[in-house]
């Protein structure tokens, strides 16, 4: 459950200012609602992110304000005694968990405003391997579907969790072999060539997804996200690879509901947050919560290569180099100030040197966003 989902039920208590005065009676608990995600997995480090609702009273200057909670103490317990304690990192809690037994049953333990709060133990689920992982070109010829098969399993429902993260090798279209050093105001020999780099990027918007609309029962082919073939992640050569979480119909729903709360703001059909079908629960007072803690045994990953000749990429922006007129009328640390950077030095010529703008032979360019340092698993 994301933390919009507050602002989404001060925002519908007040539009009803606009027709006589509200008093919605809630006590400081029922205004100070426990908010929880993450799940719990074998074997990792596992992140939960806490946060609460606001009072829409301005004179409360306790309750109103931040959302994110910072003096919790949260915890992963097992059935079979096992106890995995939290760190706090600033408002994100990280905890160490180890090796789960899929006998047992696991739970999350959060104490925060003098309350306990638990989530309902659950035992692991296994997650099957990802048979396929494929793209395809979209009907509209633009966009790149990227497709994934969960391979077979016994069970009759199935319900996942996708993550991904991309890494694409950059290419600039120039390479420059000199550069401009302001501190002297010299032309010299670059010390590292800046026309390779490689840029990286983790999604932070899980992809949920089941079987319910495949005859066979079978999930092929579901397509968890598309990047347009001329985007600059297919400059040269492109990856990706996919985490898949097997999860429970439960907090399947629970982030389906979650979505249409978000999506929908409020229409007529929307659910309350009082429906979605939480698992967090206070053991010691009657206050709410909302949030789903699963509980995983382990996730599997699959990866793929694309290259720009795969998908036809298209350059979108075309070499810039400076004009004479803009040269001539400009000394070299101008030029580089504005973003020019040098493309060629030949002293016999008049000028000497022939500038481009930056993104023409720097990858680590705004535009570009890569580093120069190659990632280890990165193939060739």
């Amino acid at each position: 459950m994301r933390t919009y989902i507050y602002y989404i039920i001060i925002a519908a208590l007040l539009c009803c200012s606009c027709v006589d005065e509200f008093d919605a009676n809630l006590s400081k608990s029922d205004t100070q609602v426990l908010c929880v995600e993450g799940t719990i997995q074998s074997s990792t480090e596992c992140f939960f992110y806490l946060s609460h609702s606001i009072s829409i009273d301005p004179d409360d200057e306790e309750l109103y304000g931040g959302l994110s909670i910072y003096d919790a103490e949260i915890a992963v317990h097992g059935s079979n005694g096992n106890v995995w304690k939290g760190n706090n990192l600033y408002g994100t809690y990280m905890v160490r968990v180890g090796q789960l037994d899929p006998s047992c049953k696991y739970w999350l333990e959060v104490i925060w405003n003098d309350n306990t709060y638990t989530s309902t133990p659950q035992e692991p689920l296994p997650t099957p391997e990802i048979e396929g992982l494929s793209w395809e070109m979209g009907i509209d010829g633009q966009n790149v579907n990227f497709m994934v098969t969960p391979a077979p399993t016994s069970a009759e429902k199935q319900y996942y969790r996708w993550n991904y993260e991309e890494t694409w090798e950059v290419h600039t279209p120039l390479t420059a072999f000199y550069e401009y050093a302001p501190e002297t105001n010299e032309i010299i020999p670059v010390k590292t060539l800046l026309n390779t780099g490689w840029a990286q990027h983790y999604n932070h918007s899980p992809i949920f997804g089941n079987n319910e609309n495949y005859e066979s029962g079978q999930m092929r082919n579901f397509v968890i996200y598309n990047v347009d073939k001329d985007d600059n992640r297919f400059n040269y050569r492109y990856y990706t690879r996919v985490h898949q979480t097997a999860i429970s119909r439960e907090e399947f729903e629970y982030e389906r509901l979650s979505a249409q709360l978000s999506n929908e703001m409020g229409g007529l059909f929307t659910p309350q947050p009082s429906a979605l079908p939480t698992n967090i629960h206070c053991q010691t007072a009657d206050v709410h919560a909302i949030g789903y803690v699963g509980v995983s045994l382990n996730s599997t990953s699959a990866y793929i290569y694309v290259t720009r000749r795969d998908v036809g990429h298209v350059e979108k922006r075309r070499v810039e180099i400076a004009d004479e007129e803009t040269v001539s009328k400009s000394t070299w640390k101008e030029l580089w100030q504005r973003e020019w950077r040098v493309y060629e030095y030949r002293p016999e010529f008049d000028p000497p040197v022939s500038w481009a703008s930056r993104w023409c032979v720097d990858c680590t360019s705004p535009y570009w966003g890569a580093s120069l340092v190659r990632p280890s698993f990165w193939e060739d």
